[in-house]
């Protein structure tokens, strides 16, 4: 699936912008993989990029690294989950309309 192969890119580009502090293009990466996520039903990965938008767009970078931390997992998580024969076979093509690593859709 699209999201296995992706999620490692916007877990990075969400490390290296906080790093860079782009807060505006963190939050932008954080919003796009809060919505791929929800698309798949992870609530709880898309929760935490709910958690590092609003820090992003507030501008306070305290913390934001350990959430993108647990993105990283959360995502782990997912991507194992996706793997599952059953599951794999019921993802839908509309999940690639909304992900694509560097591209703001």
């Amino acid at each position: 699936a699209l999201f296995i192969s992706e999620s490692e890119c916007f877990v990075g580009e969400m490390r290296q912008l906080l790093s860079e502090g782009q807060s505006e293009d963190l939050q932008r990466s954080a919003h796009t993989f809060k919505a791929n996520g929800r698309d798949l039903g992870a609530l709880r990965l898309a929760a935490v990029c709910q958690e590092i938008e609003d820090r992003a767009s507030e501008g306070q970078p305290d913390g934001v690294g350990a959430l993108i931390d647990e993105v990283g997992r959360e995502a782990a998580q997912v991507c194992d989950a996706l793997r599952a024969p059953q599951v794999y076979a019921r993802i839908t093509v509309h999940v690639k309309a909304h992900f694509e690593c560097g591209k703001r859709i």
